[in-house]
């Protein structure tokens, strides 16, 4: 008898060890009047694809607003979108949402390190800002995904002009007109260059060899005029 009411003893706690287990389970179980969150989406890449042709169209069209929602939704459907999230960084920065625009350069960029128009645009934003050294990094970078990007050169000019680094200035004029001997502002700014730091007579060899290889009228024009003021400087 002993045993026996020791066997319904354990099978009691037994019993009740299983009810004790079952509430806890429902009292972990969401409040019925709380919905559960729902789980993140899955990729959809044409859906994504579809909404980043209606950004760029609706930002062709200077809607930003419109351009910027579809560009959120396209990254809705594929987080992983550098294009969208360039896009929606441009969004952002036409309309002065600098910090959002950062943010979305840097994402595309992280995703895409070839993205050099994402370099840029940042390069751009940090000049604005005043960070120097950070906007000539990012231009650098991108001349180097795009060796031909004359125009990386010559923002990298600007940069170094607007410091006083008048060498530094004149060397990236130089290798972008080596690249596009047209650019009537690597020509300009290059000249100038010349004249701050007092060399008219290098500054006249080098935009001789320049105008042979110019072809359009108006770039033949800029260099002559430049010529004849650096001419008559000496």
């Amino acid at each position: 008898m002993r045993r026996l009411g020791l066997s319904i003893i354990i099978v009691f706690l037994t019993v009740l060890s299983g009810l004790d287990a079952r509430a806890g389970e429902r009292d972990k179980s969401p409040d019925p009047g709380i919905s559960e969150t729902e789980p993140g989406g899955k990729v959809d890449l044409e859906a994504a694809k579809s909404h980043l042709k209606k950004a760029q169209d609706f930002f062709k069209l200077e809607s930003l607003d419109k351009a910027q929602d579809e560009y959120q939704q396209a990254l809705a459907n594929n987080p992983d979108s550098a294009a969208a999230h360039f896009g929606l960084g441009y969004c952002q920065e036409m309309k002065n949402d600098v910090r959002g625009a950062i943010k979305e350069y840097l994402a595309a960029k992280q995703l895409d390190p070839k993205h050099f128009e994402a370099r840029t645009h940042l390069g751009d934003i940090y000049v604005s800002m005043g960070i120097f050294d950070k906007a000539i990094q990012e231009y650098r970078s991108a001349v180097e995904i795009d060796p031909h990007y004359s125009q990386g050169l010559i923002k990298i000019g600007l940069v170094y002009r607007k410091q006083g680094m008048l060498e530094e200035a004149s060397e990236a004029f130089r290798s972008a007109l080596a690249i596009d001997p047209e650019s009537k502002l690597a020509i300009y700014n290059y000249a100038s260059c010349q004249k701050d730091r007092g060399n008219l007579k290098g500054a006249c060899v080098e935009l001789d060899r320049i105008k042979e290889k110019v072809k359009t009228p108006e770039a033949k024009g800029l260099v002559d005029k430049i010529l004849i003021d650096l001419c008559t400087a000496q």
